[in-house]
């Protein structure tokens, strides 16, 4: 089985018109008890879409380099949380390879890119956290906006990898676009998303289902910092759960011209001794049309 190569830089989003579409899963496979579990081969994985199994056409690891980019809710309400998450920022990125690719953006009302796309090893933890330090926050919450700017920020990728990583303290009170309008652009592309709420679920003014749910539809996690203390240990997690994970290929029809199709997906693993392993992975994906001539 030909490994999926990453490295390959695209000037757009890659599309594919010879009658197949390529499609990537980004899974994570863990034991009862929530460990990863490590060393699986393209044999252990069964891929059904629609009901179809589909053969496995590429293999890899999650050790395989990322494109990441970071949105940081900057809407009024983060003051007091500054200090604490420019730390938890200056770490997270410490835990990045240095051949990965990462960017930075903050929200409120609009998304605002800080530092653009580029390779970990010219980007230090300094220069995010001055970034950080140099912007006040303030304003309302554009949640959901900020997700696909950030999304169209990682369309120059140089690698197939794509992860948004997501901080906020509240729900979306200024967006344009609707949470179903932004999951449906998550899943017309190869996005794994990330969520951490600055909140215990069921504060106030707080949205921990559109967290979750911009989360699941791509096979991310959604964690929640509930004292305050936890920001940095949430985002060691993300990064460890990156690292453990399986990336499957597989080839399926594209969607006739003009038509945009929602196809469900679903990923069997079992161990060696044919026992059956946790799996999480995003459970459809949208297969777009090429444009009618």
């Amino acid at each position: 089985m030909a490994a999926i190569v990453f490295a390959v830089v695209y000037a757009q989003e890659p599309s594919f018109r010879t009658g197949v579409d390529l499609v990537l899963l980004d899974v994570s496979v863990t034991n009862s008890h929530g460990v990863p579990v490590a060393g699986l081969q393209p044999g252990n994985f069964e891929v059904k879409e629609d009901g179809v199994r589909r053969e496995l056409s590429g293999f890899a690891t999650g050790s395989e380099n990322v494109s990441l980019a970071v949105a940081v809710d900057y809407s009024g309400s983060m003051g007091p949380r500054r200090g604490a998450l420019v730390q938890s920022i200056h770490t997270f990125i410490s835990l990045l390879k240095p051949r990965d690719e990462a960017a930075l953006l903050t929200f409120n009302e609009r998304p605002t890119l800080l530092t653009s796309l580029a390779l970990a090893e010219s980007q230090s933890r300094d220069e995010w956290a001055n970034a950080l330090l140099r912007t006040l926050p303030s304003g309302k919450t554009g949640l959901y906006d900020a997700v696909i700017r950030t999304s169209e920020e990682l369309r120059s990728a140089m690698y197939e990898r794509r992860v948004i990583v997501v901080l906020s303290d509240g729900k979306d009170t200024s967006s344009v676009a609707t949470l179903s309008e932004t999951i449906a652009k998550l899943q017309s592309s190869n996005r794994l998303v990330y969520c951490v709420g600055l909140f215990s679920p069921g504060e106030p003014d707080t949205d921990a289902h559109a967290l979750r749910r911009l989360a699941s539809s791509t096979g991310g996690i959604a964690l929640f910092d509930e004292d305050g203390k936890g920001l940095t240990q949430a985002l060691t997690k993300i990064m460890a759960d990156l690292r453990t994970r399986y990336i499957l290929e597989f080839r399926s029809p594209e969607a006739p011209p003009g038509i945009t199709q929602v196809r469900r997906l679903s990923v069997t693993v079992r161990d060696a001794k044919g026992g059956r392993l946790k799996v999480r992975a995003r459970d459809e994906y949208r297969a777009v049309g090429a444009p009618h001539k």
